[in-house]
Formats: C-alpha cells, sequence, structure tokens
C-alpha cells in the first residue's frame, strides 16, 4: 500500500480489488502499490508519493554513535 498526496483538481475512481478512490485537492489516500503506479503514470501532475519517515531502530543508532556518525 502507498500514501499518494492529490494535487490536482479531484479524481475518483476504482482500485483492481474493486474499492472506490475519491480525492479532493490535497487529499492523502491510501491505494494499492498497483493502482500507484496507475495514477502516477496516468496523471503525473496531479499525485505525489507521501513518504512517511521511518525511525532508525535503536540497534542501528547504537552503530552509528559507534561509529562516530550519530548526534552529539
Amino acid at each position: 500500500m502507498k500514501q499518494l498526496k492529490h494535487i490536482g483538481e479531484g479524481y475518483h475512481g476504482t482500485s483492481p480489488d474493486g474499492s472506490l478512490v475519491f480525492a479532493k485537492p490535497g487529499d492523502v489516500v491510501e491505494v494499492c502499490d498497483e493502482k500507484a503506479a496507475q495514477l502516477l503514470s496516468d496523471f503525473p501532475k496531479e499525485w505525489e508519493t507521501v513518504v512517511t519517515h521511518v525511525e532508525e531502530k535503536s540497534d542501528e543508532k547504537a552503530a552509528a554513535k559507534k561509529e562516530g556518525k550519530g548526534k552529539k
């Protein structure tokens, strides 16, 4: 699943699984990977991918600090 932000004038359609997709300008919707690829391909100026920050695992933080790459 991917999250997309609609930056166009509005959208309504269906996903491959039959679910409906409705979006007003500024809405963020969650769609399957296949639908996301289709929307980004067919309407590249109307959709953008929402990137969410994923927290580093504590082991990765400890390793980074050990190597001197962490925050001081």
